[in-house]
């Protein structure tokens, strides 16, 4: 993922892999691997610029929820994870660099925050489930996002965001 940074195709590649991963343990049979992945991602996980590539590549899904609907539920489905991975990074960046590009990073969530908001208010069939996904995995990433995101901005993010997701609730 790092070594070839301009090429999109290969961060996706990745990105999708790592969300099969996830699904794997997910499921029932592989619960319990769980803890051998977060022991991966607080003790072994390296990559300081994951962060970049992983936020990237989930806000393009985002943003073409009508066109990527399979490959989008099964990356909310593993959301809690991605973002593990997503704020274990920066913490590593910010240990290594100082809080270099702090702002860029900041930019890069909100945007992505954004792009969820929008998708929320997409009004098409091919977006229900990816929805519903939403409104049950995108409260898994708080915990962590909030180590790296300003907690106060996070609230204001989360309450538009719940409000957008209630009154698409109130559409159904």
């Amino acid at each position: 993922m790092m070594e070839n940074s301009d090429s999109d195709t290969f961060d996706t590649l990745v990105f999708d892999s790592l969300v099969f991963i996830i699904g794997l343990i997910a499921d029932r049979k592989f619960q319990h691997f769980n803890p051998v992945l977060e022991t991966y991602i607080r003790k072994h996980f390296s990559a300081t610029l994951a962060y970049t590539k992983l936020t990237k590549v989930l806000k393009n899904y985002v943003e073409n929820a009508e066109k990527l609907t399979e490959q989008l539920l099964k990356a909310m489905k593993a959301l809690e994870y991605i973002f593990k991975f997503i704020v274990r990074s920066r913490v590593l960046f910010n240990q290594l660099y100082e809080n270099k590009g702090e702002a860029d990073f900041m930019e890069s969530l909100r945007n992505l925050f954004t792009s969820f908001n929008d998708m929320m208010n997409i009004n098409s069939e091919n977006t229900g489930m990816v929805k519903g996904a939403a409104l049950k995995y995108v409260p898994t990433i708080v915990n962590d996002v909030k180590l790296v995101f300003d907690p106060k901005e996070l609230r204001y993010v989360f309450i538009r965001e719940t409000a957008v997701l209630w009154l698409y609730t109130l559409m159904l």
